[in-house]
């Protein structure tokens, strides 16, 4: 999944995941701060909430997720992104 917004490019892989889901964005630095990560299931519910301190090839960890699909927000104080993320089948 990419996103682009200004001057930045943000990459989510893979989409569909398994039990990790990378992050990467090319922008000025201080996007890339102390982002919030939740994700939703369909039915609205949080299922996971982090904090990175550095966006730059992070990971989040979601191996205990169920197969399906969820949504992905990401937050600081510079941007809000929101996509939507597949967890395959093991």
């Amino acid at each position: 999944i990419r996103e682009f917004s200004g001057a930045s490019q943000l990459h989510i892989y893979p989409n569909p995941f398994r039990d990790k889901i990378h992050f990467d964005i090319s922008a000025i630095s201080d996007t890339t701060k102390n982002v919030d990560i939740k994700i939703y299931d369909v039915t609205g519910k949080r299922v996971i909430s982090q904090r990175l301190e550095d966006l730059t090839s992070e990971l989040v960890v979601v191996s205990d997720l169920a197969p399906g699909v969820y949504i992905l927000e990401m937050k600081n104080t510079l941007f809000t992104r929101k996509c939507k993320i597949i967890k395959g089948a093991e």
